[in-house]
């Protein structure tokens, strides 16, 4: 549309009219044709007055105003018989307020003009309703911009809120997220941060002769200190970005204002050691990352996790390398009491033995895997066997399976060797 309109312009003022000081009708047909390509008048050897401007087709594409070659007075541009944007030009500038409308004619832009500049208000729509509203100053943003949601539930309420200085790199940012379900972060296997109901911080701008476009990171990046808040006000999280990044030390709270998580972000991904904590601010998880080759973060090392009475709940070290927990000083999980609930042993040969308990300290199953057969122990509360199975490599039935009474005596015995 663009390349159109500015091929119409450099037609209407690019080409000499050899006519006299009196105002003259002039009209060009499309070569070969009968077709009508542009009408209007000529002054002085210049456009004056009313054009009209037509394809070949005979749509028409341009209705302009020109005063003695200088594009002055309403300037109406048509795509596919619908209009695609109007406003005036004054002594060759635009001036006042210019309307953009989408390819089916619809509302699209509000702009104002003053000298040839953008200047006042600017507002952007999206089915009939604005979906970004701001102010220029001689062609460059300043004050308050506000975009909006378009659609869904939050449609018409602020997405984004940012104040300009045109002296300024950095620019205070405001961001709205109204997410009101606040939850847990600490289950999340990445960043598994949920965003607050709204946020504060910085921006960059890095094009001011360019609309806002606050929907898109090409011009728009979040930089320097950042803190966001829950619907009533209370912190939620802070920490810093580094060009849209997340880096460095962040912190989450509790709407009560305590203490949730805490941590380092590199390039939004969770590095080194974390913690995550219950309401009450007591320990509810250490868990240490780390980046792998593709950029996300991977739990690794050891790691803890714990009931909300301080006892543990369970502890291990996880093997990047191998992505699987490893022995070296088991894979442990506990009841709230403090005693063992299961126990599960890997070594580097990919064998592993688990161990299950009863609260009362009996043991529930034990599971273990030689790399060729995979075998299942299961007893009952009192200690006696409950049952014996056996599956090979490729998990079918293998060897004698054996069911037992509650009581220790033998109830059933079924031979899978054969």
């Amino acid at each position: 549309m663009k390349k159109e309109k500015y091929l119409l312009i450099l037609l209407f003022t690019s080409t000499f009219f050899c006519f006299g000081q009196e105002e003259t009708d002039y009209l060009e047909y499309h070569e070969g044709t009968k077709v009508v390509w542009r009408k209007g008048k000529v002054l002085n050897g210049k456009p004056h007055s009313n054009w009209k401007y037509y394809d070949k087709n005979g749509i028409l594409q341009l209705d302009a105003d020109f005063d003695n070659g200088l594009k002055h007075g309403m300037w109406i541009y048509y795509i596919q018989s619908k209009k695609s944007e109007e406003g005036e030009y004054k002594n060759d500038k635009k001036e006042g307020t210019w309307i953009i409308y989408d390819i089916q004619g619809v509302l699209y832009r509000k702009e104002n003009y003053k000298n040839g500049e953008k200047d006042g208000v600017f507002l952007e729509f999206y089915n009939g309703k604005i979906a970004e509203k701001g102010v220029y100053e001689n062609g460059i943003p300043i004050g308050t911009w506000e975009t909006y949601y378009s659609y869904g539930e939050h449609e018409g309420k602020i997405k984004f809120e940012t104040t300009i200085n045109s002296n300024s790199i950095l620019f205070p940012f405001k961001e709205y997220y109204y997410n009101e379900n606040i939850t847990d972060i600490s289950s999340e296997p990445g960043v598994g941060i949920n965003k607050p109901y709204y946020a504060i911080g910085s921006v960059i701008i890095s094009d001011k002769e360019t609309d806002l476009n606050l929907d898109e990171n090409t011009f728009l990046e979040l930089h320097g200190n950042w803190k966001g808040y829950y619907k009533d006000g209370a912190e939620f999280c802070s920490g810093n970005y580094d060009h849209t990044s997340k880096n460095n030390s962040w912190k989450y709270y509790f709407e009560n204002g305590n203490l949730m998580a805490e941590g380092v972000l590199k390039n939004d991904q969770r590095v080194d050691t974390w913690k995550f904590y219950y309401n009450n601010e007591k320990i509810k998880e250490v868990a240490n990352y780390i980046t792998r080759s593709n950029g996300e973060s991977h739990l690794w090392g050891e790691n803890k996790e714990y009931y909300e009475n301080g006892n543990i709940k369970s502890e291990g070290i996880y093997d990047l390398k191998r992505e699987k927990w490893t022995d070296a000083s088991h894979t442990k999980n506990y009841y709230e009491n403090g005693k063992i609930e299961s126990i599960i042993t890997r070594t580097e040969e990919d064998t592993s033995d688990y161990y299950s308990y009863f609260e009362n300290g009996n043991i529930k199953n034990r599971t273990w895997w030689d790399g060729k057969k995979l075998a299942y122990f299961f007893y009952y509360e009192n200690g006696n066997l409950k049952s014996v199975s056996f599956y090979n490599s490729s998990k079918e039935k293998t060897g004698v399976w054996k069911e037992y009474n509650e009581d220790g005596t033998l109830k059933e015995t079924i031979n899978y060797s054969n």
